[in-house]
């Protein structure tokens, strides 16, 4: 069920191993990313217990033959070396699910939704892109779907409640603000262009992720996440050495974009030492290569060895990010 994948993350290349089938499983049964507030209200894809028994099921039975969604992956991928953007991964998890699994129905993916020519009254004739909409379904009582999907992973500034400006992208250069704005204001809002826009659809929002808080604090999170949220720590890099007071802390392992999405297991693990020294050298190594792109957070891993001796489970995730 594994399939080897290229993961272009921090400017570096290297070739990894994902599980297509486990990470599907976390994208349709991990909980959502958003719950939503008075000023950012949203509805969400949630699925019963009876649906989620009969995804589980369905999740390994494909487990045990997972050669069809391996297929599928690899067609959107005609060059093998050119790496996969991990948003679009999500897309083609959640496209396969709808073609072939139970429960949803896919009716249309990716629909682009363009601005009509001579919308100024001028004599424009351009057909400019407005945005997209990601899937329309039908559900399993017939309902007409428009569902949002997004993947995303931000770092709470080091506050003891912070508000929704106070996240930012690992990177720093993606607000969460804009982003919850750009879902709840925007793309759950456009209308289905032709042939589809002759019916209504109910729009939800297909969020996952994870929130990042700085490492030992008690946070209480912003009002528009979900309270089951998924969340990890950060640390700067001079800090790294509080790590080694984990009290499950046997090994950490940095986190290529690739496999960001379901825990894994991992056959090597490094120490605190071990992972400043890494992290240092591919910081070095992105600057080398965008020498005016500012230092990007890197994911890693917290990871304690199997029962059976057959290499480290994950325990918790964090980013090492810039002092």
């Amino acid at each position: 069920m594994s399939g080897a994948d290229y993961d272009m993350g921090e400017a570096y290349c290297r070739r990894v191993e994902v599980d297509v089938v486990a990470d599907l499983r976390w994208l349709l049964l991990s909980p959502p990313l958003l719950g939503g507030d008075d000023e950012y209200p949203c509805d969400n894809v949630v699925f019963t217990a009876a649906e989620r028994m009969e995804l589980e099921a369905w999740l390994e039975a494909l487990a045990q033959a997972p050669q069809p969604l391996i297929d599928f992956l690899a067609s959107a991928r005609p060059n093998r070396e050119v790496p996969m953007r991990l948003g679009r991964y999500a897309e083609r998890l959640l496209a396969y699910y709808l073609n072939a699994g139970p429960i949803h129905r896919l009716v249309a993916a990716n629909l682009p939704i363009m601005a009509p020519p001579n919308r100024d009254g001028g004599i424009a004739t351009d057909h400019t892109t407005l945005g997209e909409i990601d899937f329309l379904l039908t559900g399993p009582g017939g309902q007409r779907l428009h569902w949002e999907l997004a993947l995303k992973y931000f770092v709470a500034r080091d506050v003891e409640a912070p508000g929704i400006d106070d996240y930012i992208g690992p990177d720093s250069s993606e607000s969460f603000r804009r982003k919850v704005e750009k879902l709840v204001r925007h793309q759950v809002r456009q209308a289905p262009p032709p042939p589809y826009d002759d019916r209504a659809w109910a729009s939800q929002l297909f969020v996952r992720g994870q929130m990042f808080y700085r490492l030992g604090r008690q946070v209480t999170a912003c009002s528009v996440l979900a309270q089951a949220h998924g969340r990890g720590f950060w640390v700067p890099f001079a800090a790294l050495p509080e790590l080694q007071a984990r009290p499950r802390a046997h090994g950490f392992v940095i986190l290529p974009r690739a496999q960001w999405m379901a825990p894994r297991t991992h056959q090597i693990a490094m120490n605190v030492a071990q992972i400043a020294a890494e992290v240092s050298r591919l910081w070095q190594v992105a600057e080398a290569a965008r020498p005016q792109t500012p230092r990007a957070g890197l994911m890693i891993a917290e990871v304690a060895p199997r029962a059976d001796g057959q290499g480290h489970d994950e325990v918790a995730r964090g980013f090492v990010m810039p002092d």
